[in-house]
């Protein structure tokens, strides 16, 4: 096992990079390219809003729980852990990427919460552990 080195809890904010400000700058344009009114632009979007609010919710609560289980040394441990279960696991590293999606709905967000954990438990196996990470989002 590597030293144990505190990890920069570092936020950049690259708004630019964001997914959703390439989707809002398309539909500023869009709307714009139609001649719709600055007004019902907002409107739309606000009732956008509205309707996946609960969505974004949950999205920003698994991000958050992923977030706080790295920098917490939660998946460090647990993937200490998972490494005791040897050559069987991959089978349950990729049943973990199952119950991951099962429990969040979503595979992007089995990713952020047992990511780290497939690759210190992989790297502790000697396994690859990109493979291991591709295993965790293929069972989706």
């Amino acid at each position: 096992m590597p030293k144990p080195t505190p990890e920069g809890a570092v936020f950049a904010f690259a708004w630019l990079s964001f997914t959703g400000s390439g989707m809002l700058i398309a539909a500023i344009i869009s709307g714009s390219v139609m001649d719709s009114r600055h007004l019902g632009l907002l409107r739309s979007y606000g009732r956008t809003i509205w309707v996946v609010r609960t969505s974004l919710i949950t999205i920003a609560a698994m991000l958050a729980i992923g977030t706080l289980t790295r920098f917490s040394g939660l998946d460090a441990t647990l993937g200490l852990a998972f490494a005791n279960a040897g050559f069987l696991y991959p089978f349950f590293g990729t049943l973990l990427g199952w119950l991951g999606v099962a429990l969040t709905g979503s595979d992007t967000a089995s990713n952020v919460l047992f990511g780290g954990l497939q690759k210190i438990t992989a790297q502790q196996l000697g396994l690859s552990p990109v493979l291991m990470a591709a295993a965790n989002s293929s069972v989706a």
